[in-house]
């Protein structure tokens, strides 16, 4: 008998020291995959294709096969306080909101101070982002586009007059393009802010289009992955589907869901999971269904508010494919239509001019005034 406690006491402590042993040399690992100061920063190669494409031999889109947002993250950029008075946590139904009618620059620095951007943002009386010094005459425009989605809608780390909404209202005559995106949000915030905070409500024009503008994290935010609230620290909104195809919202994952919240933090902080990309929950193809059957009801909310006869559009926003076969199956499903900009030599291939800023992961302004092209020419927007 004391000889199987013993061996059993032996066998924990040799497991013990050998996750100890594999975590320490999967964090040596880590810190040296990239160099000291930061991310490398691969210069563009070529001009940009016709019909939009971005070019970057393929050898050199392969030294990056990772997100580059893990990347910027692990390096620390981070804004200063500006940001913080700009874009904070309010007590409305627990969601993000951003200050009203701001009008300031946000700075982007590093640990070490140095600034690696400096932005003009501006919101309106909602604390949705605006262009002041744009086209004054958008009210009267005949059509509405309103744009859906997280930081790439918004236009992180670009200026107001940047970001690919204002270049459509300023590219168009008939047309005016709202924004309505927020930073670090998916498709379960824009669900409960369409239902609680009005989120697209209010539009002068009644007949235009609707379009969710995706990336590849939304998939993780709307499960509560564990690189979204372990890795990134966010808290999306829980929606669970209470009946086949009807979703309902409630507070974010660490008020609804503690236990969860607390074992996604725990595993986060592993070394092992971190070198081998591993992440939890492990996609299949009815996560994509569900996530479909979400998106679904983001499009029926519009058309509550502004009519059949208008139109709903899935916007797969340029980078790599991540994701893109099985949401594409699953969104046909669902008949919801679909632009699919993803690309193997995407944007979010390259850091730079052409690609995504340096440190912060987010696309830049070449990469917003391309993809406002791209949308002008496919949804015909005048």
């Amino acid at each position: 008998m004391k000889k199987n406690i013993l061996a059993i006491a032996c066998g924990i402590i040799f497991s013990l020291c050998l996750f100890i042993f594999l975590e320490f040399f999967a964090h040596s690992l880590l810190n040296s995959a990239l160099p000291a100061g930061g991310p490398p920063a691969v210069p563009m190669k070529g001009p940009l294709l016709a019909k939009y494409k971005f070019a970057l031999p393929t050898s050199l889109a392969m030294k990056i096969k990772t997100p580059p947002h893990y990347k910027a993250q692990r390096f620390g950029m981070k804004p200063d306080p500006s940001y913080f008075h700009f874009y904070r946590k309010q007590m409305i139904n627990d969601l993000t909101s951003a200050q009203p009618n701001f009008r300031g620059l946000i700075r982007g620095v590093l640990p070490n101070k140095e600034e690696i951007y400096k932005i003009k943002v501006s919101t309106d009386e909602n604390g949705y982002r605006i262009w002041p010094e744009g086209p004054k005459n958008l009210t009267k425009r005949k059509k509405h586009i309103i744009f859906m989605g997280c930081s790439y809608t918004w236009g992180a780390a670009i200026n107001d007059s940047e970001t690919f909404i204002s270049k459509i209202n300023a590219s168009t005559k008939e047309t005016t393009a709202y924004n309505r995106g927020f930073m670090g949000e998916g498709p379960t915030d824009t669900l409960k802010k369409i239902r609680t905070l009005h989120l697209i409500d209010h539009i002068s024009q009644p007949q235009g289009i609707a379009a969710y503008v995706f990336m590849y994290d939304h998939i993780k935010r709307a499960l509560g992955a564990m690189s979204v609230i372990g890795r990134w620290h966010t808290f999306p909104t829980v929606a669970e589907e209470i009946e086949p195809g009807k979703f309902e919202t409630y507070q974010r994952f660490d008020q609804t869901r503690p236990l969860w919240t607390f074992f996604m933090q725990l595993l986060s902080k592993s070394n092992i999971l971190q070198y081998y990309s591993v992440d939890f929950p492990i996609l299949t193809y009815s996560h994509f269904q569900w996530f479909a059957r979400l998106i679904k009801n983001i499009e029926t909310e519009y058309y509550v508010r502004y009519g059949k006869n208008n139109q709903f559009v899935f916007i797969f926003f340029p980078e790599r494919p991540y994701f893109t076969a099985p949401l594409k199956a699953a969104l046909e499903e669902q008949h919801i239509q679909y632009l699919d900009y993803t690309h193997e030599w995407a944007p979010d291939a390259l850091v730079g001019e052409a690609g995504l800023i340096e440190y912060d992961g987010h696309p830049t302004a070449k990469v917003h005034k391309v993809f406002a092209d791209m949308l002008i020419q496919d949804l015909h927007i005048k």
